[in-house]
């Protein structure tokens, strides 16, 4: 099923602005464009669930699938998709065998 997505940014301090939209056909979409300096946005999928990417120069790549959401490509994204991975992955609980009662 073919989706749409909004990437959405910030104007000041508290002001949501959309930045552009674009359709998903067939699992690939593409933003395009140029900005005068480097900024976060977050893109918007499903009215549910958005993304967050920083918009700079180079190709920003962007997978989005029931297992991972990485954006890559560029430096900043690379880091934040990095930062994203460690804040968000649980470590896996640490407990000691039970001992018999």
């Amino acid at each position: 099923m073919d989706k749409k997505l909004l990437s959405k940014g910030f104007e000041g301090y508290n002001d949501e602005k959309n930045l552009d939209s674009c359709d998903v056909v067939h699992g690939q979409f593409q933003f395009a464009g140029s900005i005068d300096s480097v900024r976060v946005a977050n893109i918007i999928f499903d009215n549910s669930g958005s993304i967050p990417v920083v918009l700079e120069d180079g190709s920003i790549q962007v997978k989005i699938d029931n297992t991972q959401e990485t954006v890559s490509g560029t430096p900043l994204n690379d880091k934040l998709t990095k930062f994203r991975r460690r804040f968000y992955t649980t470590p896996e609980p640490k407990c000691r065998p039970c001992s018999p009662a």
